[in-house]
């Protein structure tokens, strides 16, 4: 006899309708393949069909069949193998045992194997496994909530501002971006309600695609030691609480897990990670990035969130205005943000930053995790949270959601169009982001002589352009040059934005072939020899903890900016500058800034105090005495 639905737990019958919601979102729409679609496609087909991660030629093969639209981008693939290079593709590798591999680990591949080999029996499109793997993770984050929570109510409240957080835009992507995130969430949940081991084998899989969730592993138990701290007890008693034998076995399943992705990387390409070896680099972390991955008008997390910070805000103050302590709550905001943060850092070494995405990009989807679940707690502490405030947080995530649908990573959102139009300098992103949504063009190669402007209303301008190129100026300004003293914002590597109107100057460069004359240039203390290398090794290094230039100034003219074109001795980031005696403090030289201050016609005295001058490393066949720290290319006057 069927049982009557009303007979059900409230659990059961929440997972019955949870599992219909899940199925109709199935039924509606089919997968998207992007992302790293020809990786997490062939690793499935490789795995169903041979049971080992290697990619071969039938492999590709039997893959072109199933996705005859994306035949010819899976041939660069079979074309790669077929020839034996070392990288056959980008996202592909040659081993140790002259198989080929993907980059990415085949966790999520393995987990669609299953559903892969069901769907193709049924005769349907078998990369609807991806889906599935998608819909099995928000099960379990809806399971985490209703424990939580231990409400229905607020559990389908959560999964609706998971999906307003970027679920939805990522719920159809052939790729581990919903299983990360989703996993990662449910994870935070079941943790800090004792539910150790289900809490770690999330993190693990999560791990295995985005290597950086592993630092969940340290966040977890923070979280949870802030959230039961009790302060009748002390410091040492609540530590020695959250230590039981079930939290140590699970955090080290979940730590076997990720040192499993480790074993295979060296046993396959003799690195822990062959993606950090051949697809990242630590060169290209910084601080506009990461600011970038959170503020960000086109991709950053905050337009991925902004209703869930706004609630998060709005309940704490609403709190505090009521004369409550709640600095639990307070301590466990922190704790997510230092969460989030951290999850951040890994990111920001990726090559492509404007990368595919709908919305915020897919770091800041799944990094964006411990924000939501610090949503969720203070919700979960405050049971009488206004409805008015849980409206207002639904609509706003409705309007990040509808406009993530709006654009793609080749044109500037609508928040970004509007800033780009009318207010240009409260919008200065990543140049990468920029220049590629600029010109609505993905892979464009930031060399110093490009330069890229956005035409906004009443006659403004946005331009991007390097510090180190006169390109921008022959364009805006003919025989002259940019005026130094108008509105520029650095945006690193020496790129710069120009924001408003445009002023032009005269300019005159010094080159190293000038520098013995001694009417235009005198090296009066803390410096080399001239060196005549050829190239970028034409000029003058500095010796010394200071150096001191003076360049005479007709009475005629006014100078108002100067700039100094070199680059660093190994170790060196930083000179502090100073113009006829004033401190004007430190500058990065590397990235070309224009240094200005206030005109002057007399001769210039430019003072550089170096921030680590030091010998070259000595060898038999290199002796070297010099303090090398800066090395000066050409001199330009403003």
């Amino acid at each position: 006899m069927t049982k009557h639905f009303s007979q059900y737990t409230s659990l059961q019958r929440f997972s019955i309708v949870l599992l219909l919601v899940l199925l109709f979102l199935f039924v509606v729409k089919r997968t998207s393949m992007r992302g790293d679609i020809d990786e997490y496609a062939l690793m499935t087909v490789a795995l169903a069909s041979h049971l080992s991660p290697d990619i071969r030629l039938d492999d590709v093969q039997k893959a072109q069949a199933l996705m005859p639209k994306h035949r010819a981008y899976l041939q660069l693939t079979a074309d790669g193998i077929a020839a034996g290079r070392e990288v056959p593709k980008p996202g592909f590798f040659l081993g140790r045992d002259n198989k080929v591999y993907a980059i990415h680990f085949f966790a999520y591949s393995a987990l669609a194997v299953l559903p892969f080999k069901v769907l193709q029996a049924v005769g349907t499109n078998p990369f609807e496994s991806f889906l599935l793997v998608n819909l099995s993770f928000i099960f379990i984050l809806g399971i985490s909530l209703f424990q939580f929570f231990d409400s229905a109510r607020k559990a389908t409240l959560g999964l609706v501002c998971y999906f307003l957080c970027g679920g939805i835009n990522y719920l159809y992507w052939s790729g581990p971006e919903t299983m990360s995130a989703a996993a990662l969430c449910a994870a935070i949940l079941f943790y800090v309600r004792g539910r150790y081991f289900s809490a770690c084998v999330l993190i693990a899989l999560a791990a295995m695609q985005n290597p950086p969730i592993i630092l969940a592993l340290a966040f977890l138990p923070l979280c949870r030691f802030v959230i039961s701290y009790q302060a009748d007890l002390s410091f040492f008693v609540n530590v020695s609480k959250q230590f039981s034998v079930r939290m140590v076995l699970a955090l080290g399943l979940g730590t076997l897990g990720i040192v499993s992705t480790v074993g295979f990387n060296y046993w396959a390409f003799s690195v822990p990670n062959i993606i950090v070896k051949v697809a990242t680099s630590p060169d290209l972390m910084s601080w506009q990035r990461f600011f970038s991955l959170f503020f960000d008008f086109s991709q950053g997390m905050i337009v991925g969130q902004f209703g869930i910070w706004l609630a998060i805000l709005l309940m704490l103050g609403i709190t505090f205005l009521a004369g409550k302590e709640k600095f639990k709550e307070v301590l466990v905001l922190l704790v997510a943000i230092l969460f989030s943060m951290a999850l951040a850092v890994p990111a920001l070494t990726t090559g492509n930053w404007n990368s595919g995405a709908i919305g915020m990009m897919r770091y800041a989807f799944w990094g964006g995790m411990p924000l939501l679940f610090a949503f969720f707690y203070l919700l979960h502490e405050n049971r009488k949270a206004q409805r008015q405030l849980l409206q207002l947080t639904l609509f706003l995530q409705l309007l990040c959601t509808i406009s993530a649908f709006s654009y793609n990573e080749i044109k500037h959102s609508p928040l970004a169009r509007i800033l780009l139009r009318y207010a240009p300098n409260l919008y200065n992103p990543v140049p990468e982001v920029f220049a590629e949504r600029t010109q609505h063009q993905d892979g464009i190669e930031l060399a110093v002589d490009r330069y890229f402007i956005f035409e906004g209303a009443g006659g403004r301008k946005k331009v991007l352009f390097h510090a180190q190129s006169s390109a921008s100026d022959r364009h805006l300004c003919g025989a002259l040059a940019l005026d130094p003293s108008i509105g520029m914002v650095s945006a690193g590597g020496g790129w710069r934005y120009l924001n408003g109107e445009i002023a032009c100057v005269t300019e005159q460069t010094i080159t190293s072939e000038a520098f013995s004359q001694s009417n235009l240039i005198a090296f009066n203390s803390g410096w080399s020899g001239v060196e005549h290398g050829g190239g970028v090794r034409n000029g003058v290094w500095s010796d010394g903890e200071e150096s001191l230039i003076t360049l005479p100034v007709a009475a005629s003219k006014q100078v108002k900016g100067i700039k100094l074109i070199g680059h660093y001795f190994e170790g060196n980031r930083r000179t502090r500058i100073s113009i006829n005696g004033r401190d004007l403090g430190w500058y990065d030289l590397a990235e070309t800034p224009t240094i200005s201050f206030v005109p002057s016609s007399t001769a210039l005295r430019i003072g550089l105090r170096h921030e680590y001058p030091h010998q070259p490393s000595k060898t038999p066949q290199f002796q070297d005495g010099r303090r090398l720290a800066f090395f000066l290319r050409s001199v330009t006057i403003y």
